[in-house]
C-alpha cells in the first residue's frame, strides 16, 4: 500500500472509530470526513464539543461528558486495533486532549483523570472487540475512503442496515 493510501486508510479507520461510538452512545455529530484540506492534511470528523447533541435527552451530565470523551478516544483506539505503530507517525493528540478536557470536571486530580481515561479506553476497546461493532468501523471506513464525507444521517443509515443497535447509556 502506498504511503498516501496508507494515510487515508488510517484516517478513515480513525474517523470511523469516532462514528461507531457516536452511534453506540447516541451522540449526534454533523458528519464524518476525511476530506483533504488545502495544506494536504485531513479535516476533523466530528463537530466541536459545544455542538454535540444526544438521542437520549435523559442522560445525566456525567454520562454525556463520558460519552463525548469516549467518542474522542475512539479514533485513537480504532487505529491501535489495526496498526499499533501508526500512532507514532500520526498526530492524534488533539482528540486525547479533547477527551481530557471533557473529563476535567469529573476528575479532581491527575490520578483520577488517569483512572477515568483508562476505564473509558478499556470500555472503547471492549466495544471494538465485538465483531459486529468492528465490522461497522470497517464499513464506515470503506464508505469514507470512497466518498470522503458522510453526513451523519447517511452514516447512521449504514449502521442501521447492519442492524447495529445503539446503547445510549454508559455507567
Amino acid at each position: 500500500m502506498s504511503n498516501i493510501k496508507d494515510q487515508i486508510f488510517i484516517r478513515a479507520i480513525h474517523e470511523a472509530g469516532h462514528g461507531i461510538l457516536c452511534h453506540y452512545l447516541g451522540v449526534i455529530p454533523q458528519e464524518l470526513t476525511i476530506a483533504e484540506e488545502k495544506d494536504g492534511g485531513f479535516g476533523e470528523s466530528i463537530t466541536p464539543l459545544d455542538y454535540f447533541t444526544f438521542e437520549n435527552a435523559t442522560l445525566s451530565i456525567d454520562q454525556k461528558t463520558k460519552s463525548i470523551a469516549m467518542v474522542y478516544i475512539a479514533g485513537r483506539e480504532a487505529i491501535l486495533k489495526i496498526k499499533p505503530d501508526a500512532i507514532e507517525c500520526q498526530n492524534f493528540d488533539y482528540d486525547y486532549a479533547q477527551a481530557r478536557n471533557c473529563l476535567s470536571a469529573l476528575a479532581s486530580n491527575d490520578e483520577e483523570m488517569k483512572s477515568l481515561l483508562q476505564s473509558l479506553e478499556k470500555e472503547v476497546g471492549e466495544i471494538f472487540g465485538q465483531a459486529d461493532r468492528w465490522r461497522g468501523v470497517e464499513k464506515l471506513a470503506e464508505e469514507l475512503i470512497e466518498k470522503k464525507n458522510l453526513h451523519w444521517k447517511d452514516a447512521k443509515a449504514i449502521l442501521q442496515q447492519m442492524l447495529l443497535r445503539p446503547r445510549f447509556r454508559i455507567s
